[in-house]
């Protein structure tokens, strides 16, 4: 399930297995897109950097999937940086 939060807002779930709960700023697609574009970064590039696949980074654009929490965390810091 896909927490729904306004940009740049914290958003808490719950992990697999009864872990604890984590907190992170929830990266919306349409940022991850401006930022690829804005640095001319293909999303092959950001999939390697992130280790994940190219599509992966494509469903999280468009809003089809949603990063696991430390893909999130990642991801917050480099479009922030």
């Amino acid at each position: 399930m896909a927490a729904t939060t306004e940009p740049g807002k914290t958003s808490k779930r719950a992990r697999k297995g009864g872990r604890q709960r984590g907190t992170w700023t929830e990266v919306q697609p349409e940022q991850i897109r401006a930022f690829r574009e804005e640095h001319s970064i293909s999303r092959n590039m950001l999939a390697t950097t992130l280790g994940v696949s190219a599509t992966s980074v494509q469903n999280w654009e468009t809003g089809l999937a949603v990063a696991m929490p430390s893909i999130q965390a990642r991801l917050a810091s480099i479009i922030q940086a």
